[in-house]
């Protein structure tokens, strides 16, 4: 390092006489300072080619940033080169060819990218890319998975800002060929690209139980899927963890182990890739009526399954995945010479059968694993003991093919060639039912869990049940038989509270997530008191049937998402249920909760509009019809930032300073025919009026604390714009320039932490769309942080409009 260093110095001294020599009224020392700040890469280049002097001609002529330096990869022009050593050129041409020809040939070792966006790019085997501290961790005859860090001034992906440590799959040509057919016939002839499809479909997924894929890339002839970094897998999680690591995931009982919500998002998840064609694939491809897409995970095992630093589990390694379009008859897909695990295969698997129902056979081993870990600990899946082996040697057998040697399939073959269970995992299922007392909760849980698996793990692959039907048969069971999933049943709420509302009440909605209130999980169930039409909140302990606290809010309550506004400083998860400041009763009751899909349920409950979609969005700008200026909503960012934008009300969307922290824009179903406030509704002031409102609903414009509020009208329409901006506008200019949009502000402007909120009785949100809170507008912009997000917003929003337009709406866009 020391001997570097001084080789640096010495070129810096050569550099500092050279320039004297050339130019004895410039300032040398203010050129080596520019040279450290900004060129230090291309300087090492040069110093590396023994023509350090060079570096002044590049810094003449505006060139000496290494921020150039990427650019001229593959691109740095022949005859360019000679400008930059025009006295070298003139003594010697040859010497100075070949100095060019070296200076392209070693510039890619000095320009490590920068990874800032998930966008699928290639560079050359010579690339050096800023990845350090790296350890291969795994490894398979097509991969190998490295663990690996991110040096900091390398690293700006905006959406996973705390992801310090990543895993990366580099993946082979071969491995490719196989991994992506299928996707797209025509294209066999590209499979990186058609793998990064088949990843970009999973992405569509946007599930908190699916890996997220960070960035991709091609690196020579390697093609490399960077995902964030788990701290192990189900695998070693059951099989390779500390005996008494079962207790650790039981409250009281199997049925309370938080295993059973991990296996239901899994679940859950898993259905999203088998209906692939409800997700879209970003408008970007017409599916017929006849025709439907599905996915096949095809390579679902424990080992498959991380978990996260937060106990979350997630589906990874989707290298044996496909999805396919097929006429809705028929969805059979014969897939020859494809990976995947034999251990969990299917019998379908010894055909080149992948349907569905492929992974709901796999699924079901390991459901069963996990319950032979929760009942039984560690020795439930390894234990040796011939009268009570564990899951791993009860399924051994001995096969007759002796190019196969011992069996660990779940199933084998009768004499007429028919598939079944073999008899150990038969008799095993039973031992688990027999190792939970009758008398317990916990074995009608287990009972039922194990028919459930039963029919996962049927030899016939049309007897088993779809992945939905799995989560809805789970999702039952968490609810009958355990405390995560209990709710309030309503008669124990007109039983055991008030006793004056008795049957009056009439219930509205109930939360299926938790709330957390003073650190203690609750339930929340809304009902309505028809006398006088106030909604009142019931709310529960997690561990208690009977309701412990209520809630009486009037008409004009108002609920403030906080979530919607998050930055570093508030909770990114909780909701202030606030009141007027005349009212009588006025105060603010906190609820934090676990995810912001409980937040967006709590607030579709309470507002009486379903939130559909929640998209992060960096920018949003509009202009008025009174003006040709640009008006700027510069929110999430500092009042410095903010200044700064008031200045110039041209700068583009493009150009704006980004926020601290996402903000959202969310799309609204409301249900204004139904709502159960207010019976004397505004007046109807235009067509369409009539119709269940559909809105787009921007969070955190302004100064940061307002909301704006696009009614969907035919009045105005969204131009598909390409990049990562969407644009609303007139429908048609001539007959009407402008549209409406709503501003609901802090409720007290004064209070730099108060926040705009919702109103809680749908017919008061009419009412301040229709009285005066309105901006009228020649266009509306929103950005977005990908181009992703963008495509998906315009598919989720032009099913939005259509729904409203098929109800009477026009001009459909």
């Amino acid at each position: 390092m020391c001997e570097r260093s001084n080789t640096f110095d010495f070129h810096f001294l050569q550099l500092l006489q050279e320039i004297r020599r050339k130019s004895r009224n410039a300032p040398p020392e203010e050129y080596a300072e520019n040279i450290a700040s900004e060129a230090l890469s291309l300087f090492a280049l040069l110093i590396n080619l023994r023509h350090s002097m060079f570096i002044h001609e590049f810094s003449v002529k505006g060139l000496g940033k290494d921020a150039l330096l990427e650019s001229w990869i593959g691109k740095f022009p022949n005859e360019i080169i000679p400008e930059f050593w025009h006295e070298f050129e003139s003594k010697d041409p040859d010497i100075a060819h070949i100095v060019g020809v070296d200076f392209r040939e070693k510039l890619p070792r000095y320009c490590p990218p920068i990874l800032d966006s998930p966008a699928y790019v290639e560079w050359g085997p010579d690339r050096i890319l800023p990845f350090m501290n790296e350890e291969l961790i795994g490894e398979t005859g097509n991969s190998k998975v490295y663990c690996f860090e991110i040096h900091d001034e390398y690293r700006n992906f905006k959406h996973y800002p705390n992801v310090r440590k990543f895993a990366r799959k580099e993946i082979s040509n071969r491995f490719s060929i196989s991994l992506v057919e299928a996707v797209k016939k025509s294209e066999k002839d590209d499979m990186a690209r058609q793998e990064k499809q088949v990843l970009q479909r999973i992405g569509y997924a946007q599930d908190p139980h699916i890996v997220r894929m960070i960035k991709t890339y091609k690196h020579g002839d390697s093609f490399n899927i960077v995902f964030p970094w788990a701290k192990t897998n189900l695998d070693d999680y059951i099989r390779k963890s500390e005996p008494h690591q079962a207790h650790k995931c039981r409250i009281e009982s199997v049925a309370e182990c938080s295993f059973w919500i991990q296996l239901r998002g899994i679940t859950q998840a898993l259905s999203k890739v088998h209906n692939i064609d409800q997700l879209g694939s970003a408008g970007q491809r017409d599916v017929r009526d006849n025709e439907r897409d599905f996915g096949v995970h095809s390579d679902l095992k424990p080992s498959n399954i991380l978990v996260e630093e937060d106990g979350r589990w997630v589906i990874s390694d989707f290298g044996q995945a496909t999805f396919r379009t097929l006429h809705s008859r028929d969805e059979t897909s014969s897939i020859r010479n494809r990976g995947g695990t034999a251990t969990y295969a299917p019998p379908e698997f010894e055909h080149g059968t992948h349907k569905r129902a492929f992974d709901i056979f796999s699924l079901g081993i390991i459901f069963l694993e996990v319950a032979a870990f929760v009942i039984r600990s560690y020795e439930g899946l390894v234990s040796e003991d011939q009268d009570h082996p564990g899951l791993d040697n009860a399924r051994k057998t001995v096969d007759n093919d002796p190019h196969i040697g011992d069996n660990y399939r779940f199933y084998v073959k009768d004499q007429s060639d028919r598939c079944h269970l073999k008899e150990g995992i038969t008799t095993f299922m039973q031992d688990l039912q027999r190792r939970v007392s009758k008398d317990s909760n916990d074995h009608l849980f287990v009972t039922d869990l194990l028919e459930l698996i039963r029919q996962m793990l049927s030899c016939n692959p049309n007897a088993r049940p779809r992945a939905r039907e799995v989560d809805l048969k789970l999702s039952k069971l968490i609810e009958d038989h355990s405390n995560e999933g209990r709710s309030i049943q309503a008669t124990n709420l007109q039983r055991t509270h008030v006793e004056r509302y008795n049957q009056r009440l009439q219930e509205v909605g109930r939360m299926g997530s938790y709330i957390k209130h003073d650190g203690v999980r609750h339930r929340i169930v809304v009902v309505i008191d028809p006398a006088d039409e106030d909604l009142i909140l019931f709310r529960a302990f997690s561990l208690e049937n009977d309701p412990t606290e209520s809630y009486r809010l009037p008409k004009k309550a108002i609920l403030v998402p906080q979530y919607a506004f998050a930055t570093n400083e508030t909770s990114a998860q909780r909701f202030d249920i606030t009141f007027p400041r005349h009212e009588d009763n006025a105060g603010i009751y906190d609820h934090e909760f676990y995810n912001e899909e409980a937040a967006e349920e709590f607030q579709s409950i309470l507002t009486g509009q379903i939130v559909r979609a929640s998209f992060p969005i960096t920018g949003f700008n509009f202009k008025e019809r009174h003006s040709s200026l640009r008006k700027m909503f510069p929110f999430g960012r500092s009042k410095k930032a903010s200044r700064k934008m008031d200045q110039n009300n041209e700068t583009s969307a493009s150009d704006s300073v980004r926020p601290v922290c996402p903000n959202l824009v969310q799309l609204w179903e409301g249900e204004e025919e139904a709502s159960w406030l207010s019976k004397d509704a505004p007046p109807k002031l235009s067509v369409g009026d009539e119709l269940p409102p559909r809105r787009v609903v921007i969070f955190g414009v302004e100064d940061g604390r307002s909301i704006a509020i696009l009614r969907i009208h035919a009045n105005f329409r969204l131009i598909k714009q390409s990049g990562l901006i969407g644009k609303f506008c007139p429908t048609n200019d001539e007959r009407d320039d402008r549209f409406s949009m709503t501003i609901l502000r802090p409720l007290h402007k004064g209070d730099p932490g108060s926040l705009a909120g919702i109103p809680i009785d749908p017919q008061n949100l009419l009412r301040c769309e229709r009285e005066g809170k309105q901006v009228q507008c020649k266009e509306a912009s929103l950005e977005f942080e990908s181009e992703h997000i963008q495509q998906k917003f315009v598919q989720e929003y032009l099913k939005l409009k259509k729904e409203w337009a098929d109800l009477g709406g026009a001009n459909f866009d």
